[in-house]
């Protein structure tokens, strides 16, 4: 009996985190998503108490930014948020919009039930065909509404012949990526992710 009422508590317990970590058009567990709302490292921190969160100034193909990482107690990135410098954000300024966030883990899941490792097949059952397409650096987005899934058409043989080692995913049609049915590689809100 003790054995079967600590085996329920673990089980309630896993329940109540997976659910906290739902992404919405509007909100990621208890940290609300507007585009207009500014965040900051101790908002995170404080909206992730038993989570390690992570602050550094990064910097790419893109202006520098602010880089906010959320990992879970096993050091599992569970995802990112960037927020550009600009006119109004530098490396000194405490509180930012967010500019991306970026799902990279399968422990979170999205308001329509998707979650990274899920097929495209999928998306569509969930979302219908009302998607918008786009070429990543090395993979393509899919999705509308202020959430995108990032996936990557595998190399067909005939490239893999050539000697090619990825697909351009610039000019992949929604047709292509339906044909493919490649997995989730990440989500992400509000603009499909440049990773």
């Amino acid at each position: 009996m003790k054995y079967s009422i600590f085996i329920l508590l673990i089980c309630f317990s896993n329940i109540s985190t997976a659910k906290d970590l739902i992404l919405s058009k509007t909100s990621l567990g208890s940290l609300k998503l507007s585009q207009d709302s500014l965040i900051s490292f101790q908002k995170i921190k404080k909206a992730f108490p038993d989570h390690n969160v992570t602050h550094e100034i990064a910097f790419g193909d893109s202006p520098d930014f602010h880089r906010i990482e959320i990992q879970n107690n096993e050091k599992e990135q569970l995802f990112y948020i960037v927020s550009y410098f600009d006119e109004k954000t530098d490396k000194d300024t405490s509180q930012y919009n967010i500019d991306l966030l970026v799902i990279t883990s399968s422990k979170i899941i999205d308001q329509y039930g998707i979650r990274i490792g899920d097929d495209v097949k999928k998306i569509i059952i969930k979302r219908g065909l009302n998607l918008l397409v786009s070429a990543n650096h090395f993979d393509n987005s899919i999705g509308n509404d202020l959430i995108y899934y990032s996936v990557e058409i595998p190399l067909s043989t005939e490239f893999k012949d050539k000697g090619m080692d990825y697909m351009s995913p610039v000019g992949v049609t929604k047709e292509q990526i339906i044909l493919a049915n490649p997995v989730v590689t990440s989500m992400s809100w509000p603009y499909p992710s440049w990773d």
